[in-house]
C-alpha cells in the first residue's frame, strides 16, 4: 500500500507539470506582449485571446493524453504544438528571407507533416523518463519567463492604476468645489494634422480656406511653429509638464506618468477647473466623459490593437480580417467628433482635452468622412490620397468644431493643434525619409481667446501652452529657448 502511495505521488507531481507546461506555453503570447505593453495597455485588452489559447492548448492536451495515454509525453506533444502554431507568422517570415518563393500554402502543410512525424516520435521512441524532465523543464522554463516578466511590469502597471485613480479622486474633487466663473478651455488636438504649407510643399495642397475661416471666428494662427520631437507620445508629455522633460525613444511608462501625472492639471484644477476628456482619455490617465472610466484600447502606430498582434502570429493569420477592427475604430471616432460639437456636454469651468487619433493611419475615411469599406490603401504612403482625404475630412471637421464651441461658448478659450505633421511611420521606406525631420516637427495651432489677439506665431507648443495659460491664470511661465530640431 504504502509502495504504491510512493509510485503515485511523483506520477501526480509529473501529470501536473505536464499540464502547467500546456497552459504556459498558450498562455505566453497574449501575456508576453501586455507585460511589454504594461504602461499603455489594459490587461483586459489581452483576455478573450488569452482564454481561446487557454483553450486549444487544453483541447490539444486532452487530444494528446488520449493518443499517447502518457500525460509527460501528451504535454510536450501539445507544447511543440503551441509553440509553432502561436507564433507561425515570424517562423513564415524567417523561412521567406532564405527561400522567397515559397508562401503559405506550401509552408504550412510542411510544418504539418513535420509535427505530427514528431508526434509519433515522441510517443513511440521516446522513454519516459526522459520524457518527464522535459516537460518539468518546460513547465519551469516559461513558468520563469512570465514571473520574471510580470515582475519587470509589475511598476508600470501599479504606476499606471495609481495615477488613473488618482485623476478619478481629483476629478470628483473639483467637480463638488465652488469657484470663481472661469471660461471653458477646450484642447482639442488632431494627431498627425499637417500645416498648410506642408501640405502645399508635399500634397500640392492649398488649404488656406481653413486658415481665412478660423480668422473669421477670432482665431490667432501659427504655421511656424516646431515641437521638439515627431513622437506623439513626447510631445504630448512635454505639452503637459510645460518642459522639455521628455526625449525621443524614451520609454512609454515614463512617458505616460508625464502625461498624467503633470504640471498644467493640478494649476487648472487649483483654479478651479474640472478636467474632462472624451477622446482618447486613457492617453492622460483621465476618466471618460461619455463612460466614466479610462479603460480605452492600446494601438500601434498602425492601428492594431494587441489583441489583433497576437493573432497576427499565429497559423491562422491569413483569415485575419482588420476590417471589424478598423470599422470599430472609425466608428469611434465618429463618436469622439459628435460628442464634442454637442454644446450641453459642457457647462462651466471646464478644461476638455480631446486628442482625436485623425488624420493619423490607418486612413478610415475619404474626404467626405465616410468610412471607406476597403482598407487596402489603410497604410498606404506612397500614394497621396489616402492621407489627403482623411486630412480633407479631419479640416471639416476641425472647422465645425471651432464653429460650434465659438457660437454657443463665445467666451471660451480653444486651441486647436497637431503634435506633428505627416510622417508615413509605419512605411520603412519611407520614414524619415519622404519628410525630413524639421518638417514633420512643424506643427498645426490655432488659438481662439475670447475673440482677442494672441501673438502665437511661430511658437512652440510648449511655449504656446505658456502663453495661454499666462493669459487664463495670470501665471508668469517665459518663453522658452526653442529646442533644435533633431537633437532629441
Amino acid at each position: 500500500m504504502r509502495e504504491n502511495q510512493v509510485k503515485r505521488q511523483p506520477s501526480l507531481l509529473i501529470d501536473t507539470a505536464a499540464l502547467i507546461a500546456t497552459v504556459l506555453v498558450a498562455v505566453f503570447p497574449p501575456l508576453f506582449l501586455y507585460f511589454q505593453n504594461a504602461g499603455e495597455a489594459h490587461f483586459r485588452e489581452v483576455i478573450t485571446v488569452l482564454i481561446a489559447f487557454l483553450a486549444v492548448g487544453l483541447v490539444l492536451y486532452g487530444i494528446c493524453f488520449l493518443a499517447t495515454h502518457s500525460a509527460a509525453k501528451a504535454g510536450i506533444i501539445a507544447s511543440l504544438f503551441l509553440l509553432i502554431f502561436l507564433n507561425y507568422a515570424p517562423i513564415e517570415g524567417i523561412i521567406q528571407k532564405g527561400i522567397p518563393s515559397l508562401r503559405y500554402w506550401h509552408i504550412a502543410p510542411i510544418f504539418l507533416v513535420l509535427l505530427l512525424h514528431a508526434a509519433w516520435l515522441i510517443k513511440r521512441k521516446l522513454p519516459k523518463e526522459l520524457a518527464e524532465i522535459i516537460v518539468s523543464v518546460l513547465a519551469l522554463v516559461f513558468g520563469v519567463l512570465l514571473l520574471l516578466n510580470g515582475v519587470m511590469a509589475a511598476p508600470a502597471i501599479i504606476k499606471r492604476t495609481s495615477a488613473e485613480r488618482e485623476a478619478r479622486r481629483q476629478a470628483e474633487a473639483a467637480s463638488t468645489s465652488e469657484a470663481e466663473t472661469m471660461p471653458n478651455f477646450y484642447f482639442i488636438l488632431f494627431d498627425e494634422f499637417s500645416t498648410i504649407p506642408f501640405m502645399q510643399k508635399y500634397y500640392d495642397y492649398d488649404n488656406s480656406a481653413l486658415l481665412d475661416k478660423l480668422r473669421d471666428l477670432g482665431f490667432n494662427i501659427s504655421q511656424t511653429g516646431h515641437n521638439d520631437s515627431y513622437e506623439t507620445a513626447v510631445v504630448t508629455a512635454n505639452l503637459f509638464q510645460l518642459d522639455y522633460i521628455a526625449e525621443t525613444g524614451e520609454n512609454e511608462e515614463t512617458l505616460f506618468m508625464l502625461r498624467s501625472d503633470n504640471k498644467v492639471f493640478p494649476l487648472l484644477r487649483n483654479a478651479g477647473y474640472s478636467i474632462i476628456s472624451s477622446a482618447n482619455a486613457d492617453f492622460y490617465g483621465l476618466p471618460d466623459a461619455k463612460s466614466g472610466n479610462t479603460i480605452g484600447t492600446a494601438t500601434t502606430v498602425s492601428g492594431d490593437d494587441i489583441k489583433t498582434i497576437v493573432l497576427s502570429n499565429t497559423v491562422l493569420y491569413p483569415l485575419l480580417s482588420r476590417q471589424g477592427n478598423y470599422s470599430e475604430r472609425a466608428n469611434k471616432i465618429l463618436n469622439e467628433l459628435e460628442y464634442i460639437k454637442d454644446p450641453t456636454h459642457f457647462s462651466n469651468n471646464e478644461f476638455i482635452l480631446s486628442h482625436f487619433e485623425l488624420p493619423h493611419e490607418p486612413f478610415l475615411f475619404d474626404a467626405d468622412g465616410n468610412p471607406i469599406k476597403s482598407l487596402k490603401n489603410g497604410h498606404n504612403w506612397k500614394e497621396p490620397a489616402p492621407y489627403l482625404n482623411q486630412y480633407c475630412f479631419a479640416s471639416d471637421e476641425m472647422y465645425e468644431i471651432a464653429e460650434t464651441i465659438t457660437k454657443h461658448d463665445p467666451n471660451s478659450v480653444v486651441w486647436l493643434l497637431s503634435d506633428h505633421s505627416a510622417r508615413a511611420p509605419s512605411d520603412p521606406d519611407l520614414f524619415k525619409k519622404k519628410f525630413p525631420l524639421e518638417d514633420m516637427t512643424n506643427f498645426f495651432s490655432a488659438v481662439y481667446y475670447n475673440g482677442q489677439k494672441l501673438n502665437i506665431e511661430g511658437l512652440s507648443g510648449v511655449n504656446t501652452f505658456r502663453l495661454i495659460l499666462n493669459e487664463l491664470l495670470g501665471t508668469s511661465f517665459e518663453m522658452l529657448p526653442s529646442t533644435a530640431v533633431g537633437e532629441r
